[in-house]
Parts: structure tokens; sequence; C-alpha cells
């Protein structure tokens, strides 16, 4: 791996893992009284300490589930593109769980419109069809939502239903 060198405002900026230009030494952190001083560890201290971060994080994780949930909402809104490409890469490591979920939720769009008639079925296509319109002539995306989340028994039905921006479906998130 080649050594890295990030170069912001005159300042040379490290990132964790960045290799020594001379030793086989990792970078780990900035230390010193000014926290500019790089530290430099073993490959095995490095293997070491990022296992104990990584425990760390779960261990807080599993105690601030709420507040992990909402920074991690807002990392996804503050970040469309990067949440985007992440959640790709998960559901192509993890298709299974994808699937699973994907089903899970076909499932429940069909548990709440198995007495739809005809007409409200034409509704039902008409709005994702004015959904794909918006998105293709605005270049903006939208989402056909529901109303009350079928999650908290909301019906897949018309009267749920509504098009808005994916922006605004995504800040809304099953509310």
């Amino acid at each position: 791996m080649l050594y890295k060198i990030f170069v912001l405002n005159n300042q040379i900026t490290l990132k964790r893992g960045d290799r020594h230009p001379d030793k086989n030494l990792l970078f780990w952190c900035y230390g010193g009284a000014n926290k500019t001083k790089p530290r430099w560890v073993s490959v095995n201290d490095f293997n070491d300490k990022k296992e104990k971060d990584r425990i760390k994080s779960i261990k807080w994780r599993k105690h601030n589930k709420e507040k992990h949930r909402m920074l991690s909402r807002e990392w996804q809104i503050r970040n469309p593109n990067k949440a985007s490409d992440k959640s790709k890469r998960w559901r192509l490591k993890n298709r299974h769980r994808a699937n699973e979920h994907l089903a899970r939720r076909r499932e429940r769009i069909y548990k709440h419109s198995t007495n739809i008639d005809q007409d409200s079925k034409e509704i039902i296509c008409v709005l994702y069809e004015q959904s794909r319109r918006l998105s293709f002539c605005t270049k903006i995306k939208f989402h056909v939502d529901h109303i009350i989340p079928l999650v908290h028994g909301g019906k897949h039905s018309p009267e749920n239903l509504q098009v808005i921006t994916a922006f605004m479906n995504a800040r809304k998130w099953a509310k």
C-alpha cells in the first residue's frame, strides 16, 4: 500500500492505517499536547487497538440504541450519496438478508391491501406513474409514501398514499 498524505490548508493530514514511509508502522492517531504529533504503532498493535475500538463501539451502540439510530439517520440525511452507496454495498454482501427484508415488506403490503377493488388498484398505479413522471421531469426523486406507515397499521390504499419527494420521505422514516 502506498503512503497516503492528504494536504489541507498546508497541513499534512493522515488517515488511520496509513503506512509510515520508512518504517513498517501504521498511523493510529495524533497525540501530544496540541494533538499534532502523529502516533505510529506496529501492525500487531494496530490490529489489537482496532479490535478494542470495534468492541467498544459495539458496546456503546448496544447501550445507546436511540442516540445511535438518531445519529445514523442524521448522517444519512447529510450524506445521501454515501448512504446510498453504503446501502448498495451492504445489499450486495448480504443478498439473503436484503431479500428477506423485501419479502417482509411485500408481505406487509399484500396483507394490508387484500380487500382493494379494481378502481383503487388503478388509482394506486396512477400515483406510482405520477411519482415516476415527476422524478423524470423535475430531476428530483419522488416516492409514493404511506401517510400512516404499514408497520403502524396503515393500509396500502389510495386514501393512505401520497406522492412526496424522496428527501421528505427519508426524513419521515416510518413516523
